[in-house]
């Protein structure tokens, strides 16, 4: 195995354990595939589908708590599926260019979400929608907006929907965690689709990294329950800081 695959591979794996918890794989995959010669609309494309996989597999991990929110999935499962196909459009229509800029500002907003996690979640909650069809209409209002960023580019994503999902009352982290999953996988599916019949994924480099990425995927849903949360998310939000410098500068 070469150097630039094991690369890969390693960089896929740990996404997709960040994925997994509270997000941020595309932080790792996006640069390596940059690396590895992809301009930044394939890299970004790739990087997409390299890590559902790792979505997947990290689902029997939430087994429980994705079972209690299945209301809110039938629910939620339309303004997703809508917001990426508009985010993947508005992607595959963005001259390369164009994103080369456009990236490392959505890194960056990313980044400060994840580290602005807890004050985003407390103005979530802050908000009171007692009537329940309100409170629908408002999260899925959220939900499709979050779905249009995250098939367009998807850093942060993670941290997004938790903190959307933050309005629906689940006080079960967990549970939180599980249903971020599930709607994530249903964007990137939608945005795979899409980017797979535009034709702007690096299939070669896909199997080493989706292996890893499932691999990834499986660890991280299972050392949720131990990991020390502040810790990753600290580090994650230092790592996208990071790449926007580098990937701003190349220019």
């Amino acid at each position: 195995m070469s150097p630039e695959i094991l690369i890969a591979f390693l960089a896929a794996f740990v996404g997709a354990i960040m994925n997994a918890i509270p997000g941020g794989g595309t932080f790792l995959t996006y640069p390596v595939l940059l690396a590895l010669g992809s301009n930044s609309i394939v890299a970004n494309a790739t990087s997409t589908v390299v890590l559902w996989p790792g979505i997947v597999s990290s689902l029997p991990g939430y087994k429980k708590e994705i079972i209690k929110s299945k209301t809110w999935i039938k629910i939620l499962i339309i303004p997703a599926v809508v917001g990426a196909i508009v985010g993947s459009f508005i992607l595959t229509h963005t001259p390369s260019s164009v994103f080369d800029w456009i990236a490392p500002i959505l890194i960056i907003i990313g980044a400060s979400l994840l580290q602005f996690q807890e004050p985003v979640n407390r103005l979530f909650k802050k908000i009171h929608l007692d009537q329940p069809k309100r409170k629908v209409m408002f999260v899925g209002l959220l939900i499709l907006i979050v779905a249009i960023y995250g098939s367009y580019f998807g850093a942060g994503i993670g941290i997004l929907l938790l903190g959307c999902l933050s309005v629906l009352g689940i006080k079960d982290m967990y549970q939180n965690i599980g249903l971020k999953n599930v709607i994530s996988l249903i964007v990137n599916f939608v945005a795979i689709i899409y980017f797979s019949l535009s034709g702007i994924v690096h299939w070669q480099i896909v199997p080493i990294m989706a292996l890893g990425a499932v691999i990834g995927g499986y660890t991280g849903s299972h050392l949720v329950r131990f990991v020390n949360r502040q810790m990753l998310r600290t580090g994650v939000v230092i790592l996208g800081y990071t790449i926007a410098v580098i990937l701003f500068l190349s220019k």
